[in-house]
């Protein structure tokens, strides 16, 4: 069994977020003794620091970046949550779009002073 000082090493954490990740409020099991005494499972620390690592294959970055259809996607992932918020989306005009009762600018040229 591992110290809170010693998991945030472990993790490069404070030992403050330590605690707040400690159960049973937080994802890393741990054994309390008393409201400020806990203790870790060495194996237990490892395994949370595994569950955080993540990787990005670079085939799949490289096809993301070159989708035309990357901001669409965007969209509506953020319409499909608003949607479960109970949330209807209206969706925006264009700003390449011109109003209808809008009028073309046209240049005025002063001839004053002649």
């Amino acid at each position: 069994m591992i110290t809170a000082k010693k998991a945030a090493e472990m993790l490069g954490l404070s030992a403050r977020k330590v605690y707040d990740l400690a159960a049973p409020n937080g994802p890393i099991p741990c054994t309390r003794y008393s409201e400020k005494c806990i203790r870790f499972n060495e194996q237990d620390i490892e395994n949370y620091r595994l569950s955080c690592q993540f990787t990005l294959m670079r085939e799949m970055v490289v096809g993301a970046s070159r989708s035309i259809k990357l901001s669409t996607a965007s969209e509506s992932v953020s319409q499909n949550f608003f949607r479960k918020l109970g949330i209807e989306t209206k969706p925006k005009r264009s700003t390449s779009q011109k109003h209808q009762d809008s009028t073309a600018l046209r240049l005025v040229q002063s001839n004053s002073g002649s």
